[in-house]
């Protein structure tokens, strides 16, 4: 059985409803079980766990590793973000990921995000039968979001050390 995982707050942010109408279409077609890496809102906690999802509470970074690499897939849902360290987590223990396309993540690769949560479910199955599209994706997309190109993209967007005309 596939193990997929989610990390986050529950609220409003990180749209626990979308990760699991995700959850649900998936669960049509295969047999999965389906965490939520975090704690918050008792409403939704209540409400995933009564549609079967494991909600762990809140967990320490060691721990939320050791739940992604032992997940075959991670299913980010928020409904805004910037670039979420959970999805550099899953990436770090080579954990397949797929995203809810928001556009603060217009910038990745369009294999890697779906709009609605069918067709992020739809993604999502793709890639638990071969991830490694997926995997090489994440791999050159995390080799941008790191310090160094952060900064070169910060010193080109406001022309800092270059002559001003």
């Amino acid at each position: 059985m596939a193990q997929i995982v989610t990390v986050g707050r529950l609220g409003i942010q990180k749209d626990p409803g979308y990760f699991l109408s995700v959850v649900t279409e998936m669960r049509r077609q295969r047999e999965i079980s389906a965490t939520w890496i975090g704690g918050g809102d008792a409403a939704w906690e209540e409400e995933l766990i009564a549609a079967g999802v494991r909600v762990t509470g809140w967990v320490d970074s060691p721990l939320v590793q050791e739940h992604l690499s032992r997940a075959d897939l991670y299913v980010h849902s928020a409904q805004w973000e910037g670039f979420p360290i959970a999805i550099i987590d899953a990436a770090h223990t080579r954990t397949p990921a797929v995203c809810r396309r928001v556009s603060t993540l217009d910038f990745l690769d369009p294999e890697l995000t779906a709009e609605s949560p069918f067709d992020l479910a739809q993604l999502a199955l793709s890639t638990l039968s071969d991830a490694t599209a997926n995997l090489n994706a994440w791999a050159a997309t995390c080799r941008t979001q790191n310090a160094k190109y952060q900064r070169e993209g910060l010193l080109e967007a406001y022309n800092v050390g270059k002559p001003h005309a």
